[in-house]
């Protein structure tokens, strides 16, 4: 017993000499008490622990704001998604880290950026008693560049930590769009997603409690539009997790419109 964890420390060691642990993010050498493959530095700048950040949907608000009921900027929305939880504001150096990981070639990081969302967020994630995961799908077009989108590898982690299934195929996004973050306005991503997604008939979701895993949420368009169709097929409620929670200046502009037209949203 003593002989194997020895050699197990010893394999560690020899292991850490030739090839050192570095931050994914910043690239400067790890301390052996650094659990994640992230330095503390990076740790605290990507974490959202330290931004007031609304209750229903992550988004950063002022301090000793009560967000119980949602911020200025969604409680007079009517989405058909929940709340929403994320690690931190799409800002650098977490804003850099995300874009390094959307050709699903960088899993490691994808990986400890899960791994650190889940340390922030374990308790409510773990108190919302979801039935089932599902990743935001990307059109096959889009899956040819990037075989493995980083959203899906998100999603089977997060799985892993709740012990609940993850479902890849009772979504599809049948029709290719742009890229929402080159829509100016909410309007255009609105009308960009307009009939992009569906639920095949043959899924059965009824009553089921659906985690929907992106790895962005700017205005929340897409995660609308998803959690709209999930509902429309049974799910009776949405919660939504990503990596990092946006609101971007130009939605902000005189000619928002919110999320909470008839088409698009089903309260309850």
């Amino acid at each position: 017993m003593f002989q194997t964890g020895w050699m197990r420390e010893l394999t560690r060691a020899l292991l850490d000499f030739a090839y050192p642990r570095i931050c994914l993010i910043c690239g400067s050498a790890l301390h052996e008490s650094e659990k994640f493959e992230v330095c503390d530095v990076c740790h605290r700048e990507v974490s959202g622990a330290k931004f007031p950040r609304c209750q229903i949907c992550s988004g950063t608000v002022g301090p000793y704001l009560n967000t119980v009921n949602g911020c200025a900027d969604c409680s007079k929305s009517s989405f058909a998604f929940q709340s929403v939880q994320s690690l931190g504001p799409y800002e650098e150096p977490l804003r850099g880290a995300i874009l390094r990981t959307k050709t699903g070639s960088d899993s490691a990081l994808t990986s400890a950026l899960t791994d650190l969302l889940w340390s922030q967020e374990k308790e409510r994630l773990s108190s919302l008693g979801v039935d089932l995961i599902v990743p935001v799908p990307h059109h096959w077009i889009d899956r040819i560049v990037s075989p493995r989108p980083p959203v899906e590898l998100i999603a089977e982690r997060l799985g892993g930590f709740l012990m609940v299934p993850v479902e890849h195929h009772i979504l599809r996004k049948h029709r290719r769009t742009p890229k929402q973050r080159t829509m100016e306005t909410v309007t255009q991503r609105r009308q960009n997603l307009r009939a992009a997604f569906t639920v095949p008939k043959q899924a059965i979701l009824d009553g089921a409690h659906i985690l929907l895993v992106d790895d962005v949420l700017t205005t929340g368009t897409t995660c609308q539009r998803v959690s709209s169709e999930l509902k429309k097929a049974g799910a009776s409620r949405v919660d939504v997790v990503v990596i990092a929670r946006h609101v971007s200046q130009q939605s902000q502009k005189s000619d928002r419109v919110t999320l909470e037209s008839s088409e698009e949203a089903i309260t309850g």
